[in-house]
This record gives structure tokens, C-alpha cells and sequence, in this order.
């Protein structure tokens, strides 16, 4: 829309609108629509947590159409989304009204909001990280402590009744290069399979890149048309798997529906894109090596030690590191620098599964500490009893790393931890001589965790589109 002026043509200042159907989350009541947990004490908190976490970001940001990270989990209902937002959500309520009565915890917050609804992904997770970590931290035994925007070395502070204080720096790894483009190639491949391949038998479309693959073979525009092919020859009794050792590997076969009582709706284009791409697993290694080092490097010239003050690292891994690599990655940083000021390392990462089709979802809190032998202060030294305290909210944690699987039929294959995975989708479905009711199922797709909800509503049949990552389904944490 234009308007004219005397000075000419101006573009009209369109104010922002609130989505057109309500999203979830965004009624009165923060858990209507929700996949909730089973307990109604469960609920109450969920619901206490989320109205703290609504009105901290504000209500109209979180429902203002627009893609967002954020408003995106915020406005799903299906249960990992809840899990994912309820762990977040428990920390913003413990960390935020310490913070706005604590001293410079005002701009702390601002600037913390600024990041997480801001447009550069790096800040916002990174934010995140901050206020979720300071919320598992904070325990009645020992209660957190904000600090002032900007405090060097540190970002936050767990205090001890006997008057000791432990400086916790927080560190989120950013997605790498060839991650962004493996990424922007999925969702591009997705997009045209999407706007240029017509309804009928659904689809299973596999798309493997071979190791060290150069990232010139993932241009869309050249292996669209070979998905194209490999989907219509499918759909007419021929399925083919084509590609050379040194080209992508593409397959594509009907799928099966999976689920007793339905049917695929052939009106409909269903499908399911998996895509996988090989990463080199020592330099994604060494580059973490190297911020280990820059992050042991600033506590040691920005925090000081004592008697009654002690220093850790926390560091946010990244998703397709194995923690033995990140293990041996800390332990030769701490070889290469001089860190005497740090005591640990401890290496955390979020990972959405669930024990079965049954069971609920939850996270698991993949933790290790990796010590440092030349730290002059221990940090089990000043706490009281030696031990810390990680209040999770939701999961458990996992000591040693969960193996995840890529499924094909009856075929189950192993992820190494040099292979990134994306899965993108949208199943439609119908039940025949269907009379009436709402019916919701869950399905498997792809690997060994249940990560989607079909809602089915008028007609029995699921108008949803979904996707997700694989295997690390969280999307904030």
C-alpha cells in the first residue's frame, strides 16, 4: 500500500497485527492448547512459569505475526515444545525478579530481552544460555546472583552461606559455516519439493552427501530436478537409488503410513526429506578447542581467586560433537594456555528424547566436568559439602552420550558424529469410513525419539505441516 504526499510517494507504516487465529499461548491462559504434563502440580507450575516468561518478553511480541525462533516454539502446542519451554521458562522465572531488584540487574535485563528478541541468532542464543544456565544454578542452598550488563570474566555468581562466591562464565558455541549452508540447502530443497511436486503416493526422499563433500554440490537448482526424477520413478513402481561415490546419494521410495487405521491422502502431497551431510569431525574439534582456550584466556585476566572465590566455565557443546572429542578438545586447551584461575570446565547439552511411544518426553542434560590440575583454587574447596547443585526442571541428566539412529524401514543406521542430519516433512492423512470425533496420534519419524504431533480435526485429517532437526531437537536451549 502507497500514499502520496506532497514531498511524493511514501510507503504506508504498517503497524504490527496479532496473528489472525490465535496462537497458542497467546489466550488467557499460557498452557491452553498445550501438550501438558500429566500432573495437574505440573500444570500449575507450567502455567506460573509461562505467564512470568509472557510477560518478561511481553505478550505482544510473543504473539505479533513473524518468524521467530522464540515465538516459533512459543506457538507450538506438541509436547516437545512444551518440554523445551518450560525448562526456559523455569529459569526466567527464578533469574528475572532477582534481577530487577539485584544492582544493575535493570540493564542486565534489558539487555538480555534485547538479544533474545533480536535478529542475530548468535546473541539470542547466547542469551539464552545465560539466563538458562543461572536458573538450573540457582538452588536454596545456593542461590544465584546477577550482575551488572557487561561484568568482565563472569556472568553470573552462585553465593554460599558461608560467604564464599563462584563466577560462572557462560559460552554457547555458534552454528559453523558449513553448517549454514547445509541448512539453507535443506530448507531450500524442502521449498521446492513443497511448491513443485504435485499430491500423490507419499514419499520417503533421502539425500546424502559423501564425506568431504564440497559445498558447490549443494545448489538446489541442480538437485531439485534428480529428486524430481527419483520421486516420479518411485511413484511408478521404479524406485532408484542414483548417484556416484564422489556425487549425492539420492533415494526415494513410497512410505508407508505407519499408524493402524490411516491412510496417506493421495489429494495431498505427503513427504518425508532426510538429508544428511558429512562434517569434518577434527575441525569442528579445533575450532572448539580454540574458543576453550579465548574463554580460559579471559577469566584468567579478568577474575581473580581466594580463599573464598573460585572460578568455571560453562560451555554450551556444539550438537554434532562427540563429548569424548569435546573432552579432549578442553583437556588440550587447558595444556596450551596458562589457566591457573580456572577450576573447571564443565560441557553441557540438551537433548529432546523420551523412553518410548509411552513415555513422556524429556530432556536430557548431557554434562561432563573436565578439571583443571593447575587451578590454584578448587572450586569444590569453598563450597560447603563440596557440592553443587543443578535444579533441571525437566529430564535428566546423562553422563554418558545417547547413540541416535536414522531409520528406513526396517533398517536402523547408526549417526556418526560427523554427520549432520536435518529432517523436514508434512504428512496428511485420513481414516477410512471415519464418523466423527478428534483423534491424536504420534509417529515416529526418523529416528529413535518421538519429536511431532498430527491433530486431527474436521474430517479426520491432520492439515499440519512439520519438521524438525535431528537428532538435537531442541531449538533455544
Amino acid at each position: 500500500m502507497k500514499r502520496r504526499t506532497n514531498g511524493g510517494t511514501k510507503r504506508a507504516r504498517v503497524a504490527p497485527t496479532i496473528a489472525s487465529a490465535a496462537p497458542v499461548g497467546c489466550g488467557d491462559d499460557p498452557i491452553e492448547g498445550r501438550e501438558l504434563p500429566p500432573h495437574p502440580e505440573g500444570q500449575r507450575l507450567l502455567r506460573a512459569d509461562l505467564a512470568v516468561m509472557r510477560e518478561w518478553l511481553t505478550r505482544e511480541w510473543l504473539c505479533v505475526s513473524g518468524r521467530h525462533p522464540v515465538r516459533d516454539v512459543w506457538r507450538r502446542s506438541d509436547g516437545c515444545a512444551t518440554v523445551e519451554l518450560q525448562s526456559l521458562a523455569t529459569s526466567i522465572a527464578r533469574v528475572v525478579p532477582k534481577a530487577r531488584t539485584a544492582e544493575g540487574g535493570k540493564g542486565l535485563l534489558r539487555d538480555w530481552r534485547d538479544k533474545i528478541i533480536g535478529d542475530k541468532p548468535e546473541s539470542m542464543r547466547g542469551a539464552l544460555f545465560e539466563v538458562y544456565m543461572a536458573g538450573l544454578f540457582d538452588d536454596p542452598a545456593h542461590p544465584v546472583r546477577t550482575v551488572a550488563k557487561g561484568q568482565p570474566g563472569y556472568d553470573f555468581a552462585v553465593t554460599f552461606d558461608n560467604g564464599a562466591v563462584l563466577r560462572v562464565s557462560c559460552k554457547s558455541r555458534d552454528e559453523s559455516n558449513e553448517e549454514r549452508v547445509a541448512s539453507k540447502f535443506a530448507a531450500g530443497l524442502r521449498d521446492r519439493i513443497r511448491a513443485e511436486i504435485g499430491p500423490g503416493i507419499a514419499m520417503e526422499i533421502h539425500v546424502f552427501a559423501p564425506p568431504k563433500a564440497h559445498e558447490s554440490l549443494f545448489n538446489v537448482d541442480t538437485v531439485f530436478p534428480r529428486v524430481r526424477d527419483a520421486v516420479r520413478a518411485g511413484r511408478s513402481g521404479r524406485p532408484v537409488a542414483e548417484g556416484l561415490p564422489i556425487d549425492l546419494q539420492i533415494t526415494a521410495h513410497p512410505s508407508t503410513c505407519g499408524q493402524e487405521g490411516l491412510v496417506y491422502r493421495t489429494e495431498r502431497l505427503s513427504f518425508r526429506l532426510l538429508i544428511g551431510v558429512p562434517l569434518d569431525a577434527e575441525r569442528i574439534a579445533d575450532r572448539f578447542r580454540q574458543k576453550v582456550a579465548s574463554a580460559l584466556a579471559n577469566v584468567q585476566a579478568e577474575c581473580d581467586v581466594g580463599p573464598d572465590r573460585a572460578n568455571i566455565i560453562v560451555y554450551r557443546i556444539p550438537s554434532r560433537l562427540a563429548l569424548e572429542d569435546a573432552r579432549r578438545a578442553v583437556v588440550d586447551a587447558l595444556a596450551s594456555t596458562t589457566s591457573t584461575r580456572t577450576s573447571s570446565v564443565y560441557l553441557y547439552r540438551a537433548q529432546l528424547s523420551t523412553g518410548g511411544p509411552t513415555s513422556p518426553y524429556y530432556l536430557g542434560h548431557e554434562l561432563l566436568e573436565v578439571k583443571n590440575k593447575a587451578a590454584s583454587v578448587a572450586a569444590e574447596s569453598i563450597i560447603p559439602g563440596g557440592t553443587l547443585h543443578l535444579r533441571i526442571p525437566v529430564g535428566r541428566i546423562q553422563i554418558a552420550e545417547p547413540t541416535y539412529f536414522v531409520t528406513d524401514g526396517e533398517q536402523r543406521f547408526p549417526i556418526g558424529p560427523d554427520m549432520w542430519i536435518r529432517l523436514h516433512g508434512q504428512h496428511y492423512y485420513r481414516r477410512p469410513n471415519w464418523t466423527g470425533g478428534d483423534v491424536s496420534i504420534r509417529r515416529l519419524l526418523g529416528v529413535a525419539q518421538w519429536f511431532a504431533h498430527w491433530h486431527f480435526v474436521s474430517g479426520g485429517v491432520a492439515e499440519r505441516q512439520v519438521g524438525a532437526e535431528i537428532p538435537d531437537t531442541v531449538t533455544l536451549l
